[in-house]
């Protein structure tokens, strides 16, 4: 091929996630462990507020309750916990099912959760 033709871009291809419509709308329940030897158990719960952003509350076994904000791109998570007096800032992955994921927070907590309605 004549190295002086244009060549066409091909597009990129669409993430599973926006193409699949993943929804985080409903019930969660979830196990955290964080440093200095913490676990904690709990529940939360989303709706959708944009196309791809969720909002929701937060309740753990250490009797703390918090509001959350995520924001998916494909199954990508980028989280915004916010407890009174400490905001927490966190990235997750959504399971390609769309029942489950994991997270990391900045202060060094692994979360699993479960989709339970």
């Amino acid at each position: 091929q004549d190295r002086c033709t244009p060549r066409t871009a091909q597009p990129a291809p669409k993430d599973q996630g926006q193409t699949a419509g993943y929804s985080l709308n409903g019930n969660w329940q979830f196990r955290a462990s964080c440093p200095l030897l913490i676990r904690t158990t709990g529940s939360q719960s989303f709706r959708r507020t944009g196309s791809n952003t969720f909002q929701g509350t937060l309740k753990d076994s250490l009797g703390q309750t918090a509001t959350t904000q995520v924001t998916l791109s494909g199954r990508r998570m980028d989280l915004v916990i916010r407890f009174p007096g400490v905001t927490l800032y966190g990235t997750g992955t959504l399971a390609t099912d769309g029942n489950s994921y994991t997270t990391v927070t900045n202060n060094g907590c692994k979360s699993s959760v479960w989709r339970v309605g």
